[in-house]
């Protein structure tokens, strides 16, 4: 039985590997060249956008790293990087000086739906090699071992951590 949990260990860890931002980077390297962190950045902009419609008018700054799950310092890094490529841009309301929202700049619409025409072709075509039914599958089985991930976690945090 150990021999059989060392190899599932191994190849589970082999697995989670190929599946780390960088690799995939690679891998698209030349057909899609942005890293994951801005794309998900960009995914929260337009998905907030297309749920409030009129009334949008950006997201803060605080608001995008709780979505993505990255600290503060880490979103104004990224959002400094996009807004140097003039992609977006931050805008303070006179109604709400408090916060500051980020938004996209007229290139930065433009790229963005260059990049959802590219991404719409992309898994249209991995759906006609792998099968739709398959790719939402391994969807929901990445959220369920994120949840198990998470729930292990939890569980045992209260344990020394195991460091080499």
């Amino acid at each position: 039985m150990e021999g059989r949990v060392g190899e599932l260990a191994q190849a589970l860890i082999n697995a989670l590997n190929r599946l780390k931002p960088e690799n995939i980077n690679s891998i698209l390297c030349g057909v899609i060249n942005i890293n994951m962190t801005k794309q998900l950045l960009i995914a929260s902009l337009s998905n907030d956008r297309r749920e409030k419609g009129d009334e949008w008018k950006g997201m803060t700054m605080s608001a995008l790293a709780g979505k993505m799950g990255v600290s503060k310092p880490a979103m104004t890094k990224i959002v400094d990087e996009l807004e140097e490529k003039d992609l977006i841009e931050r805008r303070i309301y006179r109604s709400d000086r408090r916060n500051t929202y980020i938004v996209f700049t007229e290139r930065g619409e433009n790229r963005v739906r260059e990049f959802t025409d590219r991404m719409n072709g992309m898994l249209e075509e991995l759906s006609e090699e792998i099968g739709e039914e398959d790719i939402r599958t391994f969807i929901r089985l990445c959220g369920r071992f994120q949840e198990a991930l998470r729930r292990f976690a939890e569980k045992h945090k209260e344990e020394h951590a195991f460091t080499l």
